[in-house]
Parts: C-alpha cells; sequence; structure tokens
C-alpha cells in the first residue's frame, strides 16, 4: 500500500488531533498519545475505568469470528490498512461488541498513533460520561 503523505492528506481537527482525507464509513485519526485532550487518551481513559469496574465481557473466538461474519466490510478494511495499523482490538461493552485498529507512527519522538475506529467513538464517549 502506499505511505501516506502526511503535509498533503491530514487536516489538523484539535488537541494534537488530524483526520485522514478519505472516504469511508471509518475515519483514519493521527492522534496525540502524550495531550492529555486527544481522542486516545479520552478512549484509554474509559478503558482504565471500565477494567477497573470489571464491567468488560470476556469474548470468545466464536463471538469474534461471528462479529466479523456479520461485519465483512470491517474485516475487509482490517486487512486492507493491516501495514498502516497493524494491531485490532474487539471488546465488549454493556452487551455491545466494539472493535478499533491502531499502530504507533514511527518517528522521532512517537508520541503519534494512527487509530480506526468501527464505530461512532463520539457516541461511545458521550454514553459513557452521561452513565458516570
Amino acid at each position: 500500500m502506499k505511505k501516506i503523505n502526511d503535509s498533503q492528506e491530514f487536516k489538523k481537527i484539535k488537541n494534537g488531533d488530524s483526520i485522514y482525507k478519505y472516504a469511508s464509513t471509518w475515519l483514519i485519526y493521527k492522534t496525540d498519545i502524550i495531550n492529555k485532550k486527544s481522542i486516545w487518551n479520552k478512549i484509554q481513559n474509559i478503558f482504565k475505568i471500565i477494567q477497573s469496574n470489571n464491567e468488560f465481557n470476556a469474548l470468545t473466538a466464536e463471538q469474534i469470528d461471528k462479529f466479523f461474519f456479520k461485519r465483512p466490510e470491517i474485516d475487509f478494511e482490517i486487512n486492507f490498512f493491516s501495514d498502516l495499523m497493524s494491531k485490532c482490538l474487539v471488546f465488549k461493552y454493556k452487551n455491545k461488541i466494539y472493535c478499533y485498529t491502531y499502530s504507533l507512527l514511527k518517528r522521532k519522538n512517537g508520541r503519534k498513533i494512527f487509530v480506526r475506529f468501527y464505530f461512532d467513538y463520539e457516541k461511545f464517549i458521550n454514553e459513557f460520561e452521561i452513565n458516570y
């Protein structure tokens, strides 16, 4: 796959985060892992709270296979972008299955990552903040 040219393809949004101009249901973000207000850190903080409250539900291999079978477009996108985003996480929270991929952007300071949420991360954050 062709490498992404950062200077031309990414549009800055806020808090050190950028969005890649790619026509898809799921956007590609380049986010700052050090900035406490970045998308990545908001999601990771929620995960820490969920884990500490034992609210993550374990998924079996069969459930993960069933998820990708029902959502082949996600499976395709993950495989297509596997060179860019090599790590994939699938988790269950409140009877819903969520999936995202990410990878550290290889730079000198190592503070940026590419991430792609296969769910509406803003809705996830808002629902969590309302419930807690």
